[in-house]
């Protein structure tokens, strides 16, 4: 099956790298002028230490990486002519993506995207998109691109994470915007085989039939409390899957060190009830804006990796 590859995975890294990333050293958060962002954003795609950033990643023993191409703000870490056609004071000359994409192989990570449309801290992305006035021009929007991309990387994409496939509100989540078998169809356009996963409602039962449409649940989570009762166990009888953010927050947005919100041993007890229940787990991190894993994680993670893999 096509989700094998996640099914036989010890675990693996969520990677969320947003234009709202801080380094190490900040001391204020990040403007909320999209201007000054954009330009932030910019430079740090530019000064990415792909090197660095996937041998860190290889030292976690991590077997895939789900990395953020936007979030809150609708921006891409690599040029794309049907975005650039839309917005195209935000075009973004290096190929980030690509770098890091091929690198990964070179350790055998596989990479899953992860994608979000709602651009739900951008202004002028929402009112180009009619995010809030017109839900179905959005969506078309969202499958022309997410086709792009999957047409442009092809196999290099594993599979698909989309966030905020509810309707509007966060606290609002009744009603979806999205054609999923269409959407489904236009994000494995250059890669059959790529898993999709829908995140519609967080950790609560899903809204929707998505039945043979999602390959894997979302399963994103706030805290270390739900295990699978078997491989398909997920909703729908997709894969299951988990994701919980293991620091300060998803993005690490908040001029502070990073900590660990649970001890070794808590993470590693979990992993492995969740391995032995027939489920996988993703790690959240969050990166640095220079693309390094903070210390506490990297210290974490190689603790993990002693006693998960045993090396």
């Amino acid at each position: 099956m096509k989700t094998d590859f996640l099914y036989q995975s010890k675990y693996g890294l969520f990677i969320s790298w947003t234009s709202f990333s801080l380094n190490k050293d900040d001391t204020e958060r990040i403007t909320n002028c999209f201007e000054d962002r954009f330009k932030l954003y910019e430079k740090a795609v530019e000064d990415f230490d792909v090197g660095t950033f996937v041998k860190q990643v290889h030292e976690t023993g991590a077997d895939f990486v789900i990395l953020t191409l936007n979030h809150a703000d609708f921006v891409l870490p690599f040029y794309l002519k049907e975005f650039e056609e839309m917005l195209p004071n935000r075009v973004i000359k290096r190929d980030l993506l690509k770098e890091i994409i091929d690198r990964l192989k070179k350790y055998n990570i596989k990479l899953i995207a992860y994608y979000n449309g709602d651009g739900f801290k951008d202004v002028e992305w929402q009112n180009y998109s009619e995010f809030n006035s017109n839900p179905q021009k959005h969506a078309e929007i969202c499958y022309k691109i997410t086709k792009a991309i999957s047409d442009k990387y092809k196999e290099d994409i594993a599979g698909w994470w989309i966030d905020g496939c509810y309707l509007i509100e966060y606290n609002n989540r009744c009603g979806t915007r999205y054609d999923f078998k269409k959407y489904k169809e236009c994000l494995t356009s250059g890669n059959k085989n790529a898993i999709v996963a829908f995140n519609i409602n967080g950790a609560e039962p899903w809204e929707f039939d998505l039945k043979g449409i999602s390959d894997y649940q979302a399963g994103e989570l706030y805290i270390l409390d739900r295990y699978p009762n078997g491989r398909f166990s997920g909703e729908g009888g997709s894969e299951w899957f988990s994701c919980c953010y293991m620091d300060d927050n998803w993005v690490h947005e908040d001029p502070s060190e990073v900590k660990s919100r649970y001890t070794d041993e808590q993470v590693i007890d979990y992993i492995k009830k969740v391995n032995e229940l027939g489920g996988t787990f993703a790690y959240n991190l969050a990166l640095y804006r220079n693309g390094t894993i903070p210390e506490a994680k990297r210290k974490q993670l190689k603790e993990i990796r002693r006693i998960i893999i045993g090396k």
